[in-house]
């Protein structure tokens, strides 16, 4: 079972949606693959089915065997220093999300860190102000793609490979899971993706929970025996 966690402590960078079609994208590789939202939207129901599952992690995470879990993480939850992925994915769409990034990583993930970069800043390798501390270099790498900008990841609910896969920001979000899933080990690195995505359509209720940190507490020592290892 291989567990991957998007994240990031600035919100608005595309998580979800990425960490979605992560599960989509499992599942048309024939894997038993899981959402889970840690995210008071629960904006994971805009993407996913009941045949594409999802859970919410102050409910209850369901116990099987998966071979995929895909974690949406909310960018104030109290719990990313608890989770133990085998691989963060951080969206970084602005020097806001990468600083964010970057301090979350050092002062609470465990773990290695996947940073996609976004097509509006400068590349990883310039010398900018945007450079990864010296104390992480060995935790984080770069993805082989970069994001497209904001504007290009606002699409509807359901899946945008089965609506529109020849567009800008479905292309690449299919080069950049095909990624994610190869440095987990699930998918041969520059193997073809999967085709014929199935049409999904998400669910118009996401179960917000305006108590939500109330509600992550409660839920806490559940979350932590389900997720505290990858």
């Amino acid at each position: 079972m291989k567990t991957i966690a998007f994240f990031n402590r600035k919100g608005g960078v595309g998580s979800t949606i990425f960490a979605s079609h992560t599960v989509l994208y499992g599942h048309a590789l024939g894997r038993s693959a899981l959402g889970i939202s840690l995210d008071q939207n629960n904006d994971m129901a805009q993407f996913l089915t009941p045949a594409l599952p999802w859970a919410d992690a102050t409910e209850a995470i369901p116990p099987e065997k998966w071979d995929l879990r895909v974690l949406d993480v909310w960018a104030h939850s109290n719990a990313a220093h608890l989770l133990r992925p085998n691989l963060w994915v951080m969206l970084m769409d602005s020097p806001t999300a990468f600083h964010n990034g970057m301090r979350a990583i050092a002062e609470e993930l465990v773990g290695p860190v996947l940073c996609v970069w976004n097509k509006g800043l400068p590349d990883p390798s310039d010398r900018s102000p945007l450079r990864v501390p010296e104390l992480l270099a060995g935790r984080v790498t770069f993805a082989d793609v970069r994001i497209p900008r904001r504007p290009e990841l606002d699409m509807l609910p359901g899946s945008v490979w089965a609506s529109d896969p020849d567009s800008a920001g479905a292309r690449e979000m299919l080069q950049l899971v095909s990624e994610v899933l190869a440095r987990v080990g699930l998918h041969p690195p520059g193997a073809p993706p999967p085709q014929n995505f199935p049409k999904i359509f998400g669910s118009a209720s996401r179960s917000i929970h305006r108590d939500y940190r109330a509600r992550e507490e409660a839920a806490l020592a559940g979350i932590v025996a389900s997720l505290g290892q990858g």
